[in-house]
Formats: structure tokens, sequence, C-alpha cells
């Protein structure tokens, strides 16, 4: 409980300082077309394995050992390529340079890709608050969790999501942060109830 809670207190006054920075950092993709999807591979998962983060028809694997690492990107259909929300979500993530690769791969047909980084954004890699985010929900996702645990973790989350500004973009938060919110006011009595004045 203390580390979720100290994550909270440690990034909630973070900002992004690089200008259009995508949150996944500048860094080299290996691009893979597939029939009903693409795959963008930054680097293999140690053995700690990733943190994952799902958002509507994209999932982001962060490395659980070196957060500052995208392990891969998987967006689920090509609709998420034709649409608004979609592309601003992957410019956001990976960026413009990125996605406009993307385009011209899956225009020509073409099966795989390997994009090196730009150099415009230094050696950044994962954006902290997303990293912390990715790994934030897994903990509120852990077997062996309080509700109580799990609840500040989604509290959390719900901070971290919506300094990101990426609140709607995540699949579910918003409803289980509600939910969590609902069930700690509605715990908070009986959790102090039996406590000594």
């Amino acid at each position: 409980m203390r580390w979720v809670i100290s994550t909270l207190v440690c990034v909630t006054s973070w900002r992004w300082t690089v200008a259009d920075a995508p949150l996944l950092g500048d860094r080299q993709w290996v691009v893979d077309n597939h029939v009903d999807s693409i795959e963008l591979i930054g680097q293999i998962a140690g053995p700690a394995g990733s943190d994952v983060l799902r958002f509507r028809g994209v999932e982001v694997d962060i490395d659980v050992a070196s957060p500052g690492i995208a392990n891969r990107v998987l967006v689920s259909g090509f609709p998420v390529l034709r649409d608004p929300a979609g592309r601003r979500l992957l410019t956001r993530l990976v960026g413009g340079d990125v996605l406009a690769e993307i385009d011209e791969l899956v225009g020509r047909g073409s099966k795989k890709l390997r994009i090196e980084p730009s150099g415009r954004h230094g050696d950044a890699g994962v954006a902290p608050p997303l990293a912390a985010l990715a790994a934030v929900l897994h903990s509120a996702r852990e077997y062996g969790r309080t509700p109580e645990e799990e609840a500040v973790a989604l509290q959390e989350a719900f901070v971290l999501a919506s300094r990101l500004t990426l609140l709607d973009d995540l699949d579910g938060l918003v409803e289980q942060a509600r939910a969590a919110a609902m069930w700690l006011g509605d715990a908070d009595e009986e959790l102090f109830a039996d406590a000594d004045p």
C-alpha cells in the first residue's frame, strides 16, 4: 500500500517538458503489419515481463524492470488508424513521424518496417507518469489486493490518466475509478467504526 501512495506523491507534480515528445519516447521500432493488426516492437520484455495499458484499440506494454522502455504497441485493426481519436492517441504515444511511416507501410502493403528514432527529442524514454500509470493499474489488479488497496490504486490511476489527458482513451478506467470512489466513501464509515476514539 505504501508504494501505491508514494507513487502518487512523486508523480503528481511531474510535467512533460519536451514539447510534442511521444509519451513512449523517441526510439527505434520494428513494425509488423499483420492481417488484422499492426505491432510495433520496441524491445523484448525481460524476465519480469510487461505492465499492459489497454486503450481503445491499442495495447501498450511497458517493461516492469525498466519502466523507461516500451516493449510493444499493438494496434488492433485498421479502423484505429482511420479514426481521428485513434490517430490522436497514436500520435501522443509514438509520435507523428512514426504514425506517418506506419501509414506508408500500410499503403504499400508491406509486411515489415524498421523505424529509426528521429533524434529530435533526445534520448527520452517512456514518460514517467505513463510508466507509473501502467504500474498502478497492474497493482490494482494484482491477486491478493484488499478492496481498499484496489480502490486507492484505481483512484491514483485516475489522477495519472487525467494529468496525461488519457482518461477518454483508457478502456473503462473512468467507470472503475467512479465505482472505487463510491466504494471508498461507503467503506469509510465501516473502516473507522471499530477504531478507538
